[in-house]
């Protein structure tokens, strides 16, 4: 999850990069691997996409 200190706090998906209204619900995911990440995702296609990506391609 991306945020930027500039007085409010920017949430962009994971996928695509589309900037995320974050008082609106959107997907999420918990990904384990050596610490716990929660990656949101601006809609349920953006989170399918990253899901299906090859596990080298999966941003961290």
């Amino acid at each position: 999850m991306e945020t930027h200190n500039t007085g409010e706090s920017v949430t962009r998906c994971e996928y695509c990069g589309e900037v995320i209204q974050t008082d609106d619900w959107h997907p999420a995911l918990i990904v384990k691997n050596d610490e716990s990440h929660v990656l949101t995702f601006c809609e349920p296609k953006c989170r399918n996409n990253w899901q299906q990506q090859p596990p080298e391609e999966t941003p961290k």
